[in-house]
């Protein structure tokens, strides 16, 4: 028995932890490959230099390779969108929907902790370009 969004999960009524826990992601449900591995007997082992993981189940294995995270830039078009939407969360007094109005800029968690704190309470403007990389 997996949970979606729990690190606890049962095989044959013995509650094992996860590294991960399985997630569901545009109608698709993602579950760690050592917990579909070991359900069934398996192993599965990861390799961080050949960034691959290999999941073996009886005579039968599989390979799965994957590729390093790539780094992207935020445009400053984007931060200064983020910035506008930052300063408008300081007073949400004006929103009768606070959720659908920041919805396309923020995740449902920080608006929760917009909503939470009565608006955000520090202002702070962006006022030059700058760096800003997210893995």
């Amino acid at each position: 028995m997996l949970h979606v969004n729990s690190r606890t999960a049962l095989l044959n009524n013995a509650a094992f932890s996860l590294d991960v826990p399985a997630k569901i992601e545009n109608g698709t449900t993602y579950v760690p490959a050592r917990v579909f591995a070991e359900a069934f007997g398996g192993t599965a082992l990861w390799s961080e230099q050949e960034r691959k993981a290999t999941i073996t189940i009886g005579l039968q294995q599989v390979f799965i390779h994957t590729e390093p995270h790539k780094h992207w830039r935020m445009s400053q078009e984007r931060i200064n969108v983020l910035n506008e939407k930052i300063n408008e969360a300081t007073d949400l007094s004006s929103y009768s929907q606070i959720r659908t109005h920041f919805r396309p800029y923020f995740t449902d968690s920080f608006i929760n902790k917009i909503i939470y704190s009565n608006g955000i309470k520090n202002n702070a403007i962006l006022t030059k370009k700058g760096r800003y990389y997210l893995q």
